[in-house]
């Protein structure tokens, strides 16, 4: 994808093998960020992707020899006239737009955590409902899932905790890593609305309800503004905080109107009835934001 985001196929979760599925994970996707976004085309060395990775040469040769075999993309040898002899390399060559994919920020590479972990996170995706960052299979089925052990699925399950990245709910796991985008469109006000939602269901314990357009829009004409754009209108206003937030912010609003939420919610009317309705006065305490390394 152009930008600041790539195409991660949901294949990832399927048709890896071996002891090494996470690692592998993780260079198909920094193999697909370092590939033109239109062709699907990568022309990255193998000594490039060491230095970018750190991951030794040999690994990184290794783990394309089985990228290869499992289909996720192919290689092309081609070679051509350098200025003393012939000079052999590969291309990568991705399906531009697979049928089911999901997309990840950049940045999402550049995160302080090991490199099995991203992979992991990114094959846990692969299996999240559509439009979520949520699974409800437990650790069992998502082993099934990811063609892995319990033990092993455990082990990064309890790391991505430790990082932040993950979240155990009454039912499943929640991905908290912002990166990885829980929706198939590009970041907006509908989206961030969707995000802002999902995150206080899940602190809650409460399993969030699907991204739906219409009920989205409806919120955005309750919320018309961004926090960054709010920020500012505090900036330039600021005896007028609390007037400010109390009209545009959306994490005041659930926090004061959504105190209690319900064990399950099936659809995200839940909060325009919730957020259109009379204010409950009580004492403001924002929630803690997540800060990624």
């Amino acid at each position: 994808m152009s930008g600041n985001y790539i195409v991660i196929s949901k294949e990832i979760a399927n048709k890896l093998s071996g002891n090494n599925k996470n690692r592998d994970a993780y260079l198909y996707a920094y193999i697909r960020l370092c590939s033109d976004f239109q062709t699907g085309i990568s022309h990255v060395r193998e000594s490039k992707l060491s230095e970018l990775t750190g991951i030794p040469e040999n690994s990184i040769s290794e783990a394309i020899g089985r990228l290869k075999k499992s289909g996720l993309f192919h290689v092309e040898a081609y070679s051509f006239r350098g200025e003393k002899s012939i000079i052999r390399r590969n291309r990568y060559c991705f399906e531009p737009q697979p049928k089911d994919f999901f997309y990840v920020r950049n940045e999402f590479f550049y995160e302080d955590i090991s490199d099995e972990l991203k992979g992991f996170l990114l094959r846990l995706k692969a299996i999240c409902i559509n439009d979520t960052n949520f699974t409800l299979y437990s650790v069992n089925r998502i082993a099934e899932a990811l063609h892995s052990d319990n033990k092993t699925i455990k082990k990064y399950i309890d790391l991505g905790i430790e990082a932040g990245r993950l979240k155990k709910l009454d039912k499943g796991f929640a991905l908290l890593d912002l990166n990885i985008l829980p929706r198939w469109n590009k970041d907006g006000l509908c989206d961030e609305i969707y995000e802002t939602i999902s995150l206080y269901c899940i602190f809650s314990g409460v399993v969030p309800p699907r991204m739906d357009r219409r009920p989205l829009n409806e919120l955005s004409v309750l919320f018309p503004i961004s926090e960054e754009e709010m920020k500012e209108k505090i900036r330039e206003n600021p005896h007028r905080r609390e007037k400010i937030e109390e009209k545009y912010s959306l994490r005041r609003n659930l926090y004061e109107k959504c105190r209690k939420l319900p064990k399950e919610i099936d659809s995200l009317n839940y909060f325009i009835q919730a957020l259109g309705g009379k204010e409950k006065k009580t004492e403001y305490k924002p929630m803690d934001l997540i800060i990624l390394d």
